[in-house]
Order: C-alpha cells, then structure tokens, then sequence
C-alpha cells in the first residue's frame, strides 16, 4: 500500500489522527476484517514512515472507539462491533469518589468471567479479586460498582496496606462505555430502586502507562441521582457557520 501521501497531505490533522483515519478505513472497506491481526507496530511504522509513539497513539484511539482490541500475548485484533454504531467520545477525570462514602459489600478471588478476562486481557478462569462497592452521600446510594483487579500471589489485596513498591503499576488513563440496562434484583436493593427500572451501566477499563489494563469496573448509576452532559464541538476539518440572516429575496 502506498502511504507516502500520508506524511505529506496538505491538512490541519495531526499525524496520528492521519494514520487512526487510514487504518480505520482500511477496516471499515473490509480490508481488515473482524477476527483479522492489525500489523505490528513496527510493520505500521515501516508502511506509514511514522514513529512507533505516532502508530500507538493511533491504534489506542481505534480501541477507544471499539474498532481494536488489543489483547496481551497476541496483538491488536478488530472487533465484531456493528459499523453502523455512532460512538461520541466524552473528556473527562475518573475517581470521583472522594465526595462520597462507600461501603463494601464483597471482597473476594474468583475465575475471571469471559467478560472479566476479555476487558482485562486475560486468560477466562484466570484468579481475580472482585469487590462490589455502592457509593452514597447522605445516605442515599448513588453507584454500585463491581471492580475486577488482577490477583497477583504475594501482592496486598486491593486497599491494604503496604509500602510504595508494592503498589503496583500506576494507573495512566481509562477508557470507558456507557450503555442502558436495567436493574436486576441485586443492583435494585443496593441502589434501593425497583427490578427492572432502566439504568446507565459505565464498563470502565483502567490502563497502566505501557497500555496494559491493570483494573475493570463495572459502575451502574441511581437514574435519579445521575446525569451526564456532552460538550459538543465541530470536528477540527469540519468547520460550521450559521447564516446570519435570509439571503432569499421574497418575490412581490
């Protein structure tokens, strides 16, 4: 494939969002076809003359966007996800919870589930500490959160006490989805709403500074208590202006 017009197009674009937009059209004509391997980052950045800090920024947008998964041990895999799906992307700050109390109902290892494994890129079965957390102020609960974190032999659990070397990878970013469900039995008692009552779910997936997800949450939101804006704003080529009045004449 010829790339050489990538890194001289005339365009305010940055190079990555020039190389997400390449590869992301060479998945979406079939190029790349569900199930299929992207190619190494060092083969990306042979074919598009970028570097390997460039290709990362862009194939971690695409698996922001579900387009790529990136799995530990094997490499960067398109996904099955409907093409048709619009996907907004929100900006944002994650641990909000200093302003609320929370209580821990669960705090056990278990066999990661197939969901579990896939988020935090896993073998199913794999050893797992699960937490179930529901967040309150004043005595109303606000969020019910199941967190999954590795469990690593000889490692504190999650929230004990140990030195800083201990404490494992740090945390760089999160990437997460937000969908509708509804409330199951459980989610109902602890949010203290009805069974069945329509929700907003958040899967979250926390990543290490080498892209590596160290922890999965699973956060389902009280629809009284919660309510999530979006600031839109046009794309960086897609530059909108509003008439400012009639430039149609009436005819007498």
């Amino acid at each position: 494939m010829d790339t050489e017009g990538i890194r001289v197009r005339g365009t305010s674009s940055s190079l990555y969002e020039q190389v997400r937009s390449d590869l992301l059209e060479r998945i979406l004509s079939g190029e790349f076809k569900p199930g299929d391997l992207l190619p190494t980052e060092e083969a990306l950045c042979r074919e598009y003359g970028v570097s390997r800090i460039t290709v990362r920024r862009a194939v971690a947008d695409l698996a922001a966007n579900f387009f790529v998964t990136r799995k530990r041990g094997v490499g960067t895999i398109v996904t099955r996800r409907l093409s048709d799906r619009r996907v907004f992307r929100l900006s944002g700050f994650f641990e909000e919870t200093t302003r609320f109390d929370q209580t821990e109902f669960l705090n056990v290892v278990e066999p990661a589930s197939t969901e579990v494994a896939e988020a935090l890129q896993i073998e199913p079965g794999t050893p797992v500490r699960h937490r179930l957390l529901v967040s309150a102020r004043n005595g109303e609960a606000f969020t019910m959160i199941d967190r999954y974190t590795i469990e690593r032999n000889g490692a504190p659990g999650e929230g004990g006490r140990g030195d800083a070397s201990r404490l494992g990878p740090r945390i760089e970013r999160a990437e997460q989805e937000l969908a509708a469900t509804k409330a199951n039995a459980l989610v109902a008692k602890h949010l203290g709403i009805r069974p069945g009552r329509p929700i907003l779910i958040a899967s979250r997936v926390y990543l290490s500074s080498d892209d590596r997800p160290v922890r999965y949450t699973i956060s389902r939101y009280h629809p009284d208590r919660y309510r999530f804006t979006v600031d839109l704003r046009p794309a960086r080529d897609n530059i909108i202006f509003e008439p400012s009045g009639s430039t149609s004449r009436r005819k007498a």
